[in-house]
């Protein structure tokens, strides 16, 4: 015949820790949440610009003329590129000739990265 096998009887407690426990007794106690300073917490994010009074706006619009015009960039690009060298507008331009965003073949630009 088959193995004998026992039968163990439930004890108290093992039917006690499968019950749900209402009560004030049974509730998890929440700790104090601490607010966070939202503005300058760092979210990894990547500042591409903001303005600055050092240069004008004629030569912001000729800047982004010759990156757009020159050397493919888009204004977004351009305008990141004159921020990522603190608004020196010789240095960042300069720096279009060995930063030229790649084209794919339908005319888009798209990152040179993977």
């Amino acid at each position: 015949m088959g193995k004998n096998k026992r039968k163990r009887k439930r004890s108290v407690s093992d039917v006690a820790d499968n019950m749900i426990r209402v009560g004030p007794e049974f509730q998890a106690e929440i700790p104090v949440c601490k607010q966070q300073d939202t503005e300058t917490q760092d979210m990894g994010d990547i500042l591409l610009w903001a303005p600055s009074s050092s240069v004008s706006d004629a030569e912001l619009e000729e800047y982004i003329s010759l990156a757009q015009k020159y050397h493919g960039y888009s204004e977004e690009q351009a305008l990141g590129m004159l921020q990522w060298h603190n608004y020196d507008l010789k240095r960042a331009t300069e720096d279009l000739l060995y930063f030229t965003p790649v084209q794919d073949g339908q005319g888009r630009q798209r990152s040179n990265k993977r």
